[in-house]
């Protein structure tokens, strides 16, 4: 029965996450992008996702706090040898963990 609690706040918690990506752009070899917090919870983190045409880069940005209705600093991933990026994708965290969209 706690599993299915916690699965249930998990998944309410992830409803009130409202993220709006404000600026994504390339500066040589990197991705910056800056988001702001729309919710109504805080975010702690963020995981962001380059895909390119040769791989996908990833960063983790796990100590981050941008609180509800904030907006984050400039957010740089490294894209060296990705190609051309085609899709940027954003998961933020909360306390309960990462949330993804399925």
């Amino acid at each position: 029965m706690q599993i299915s609690e916690e699965k249930v706040a998990s998944e309410l918690e992830c409803n009130e996450l409202i993220i709006d990506i404000i600026k994504a752009c390339k500066d040589n070899n990197n991705i910056k992008t800056t988001i702001d917090n729309l919710g109504t919870r805080d975010l702690y983190g963020v995981k962001i996702r380059a895909i390119g045409e040769s791989g996908v880069s990833i960063g983790d940005f796990q100590n981050l706090n941008i609180l509800s209705l904030g907006r984050s600093a400039a957010l740089s991933v490294d894209v060296s040898g990705k190609g051309s990026i085609n899709k940027i994708e954003i998961y933020p965290t909360t306390i309960k963990g990462f949330v993804r969209d399925n």
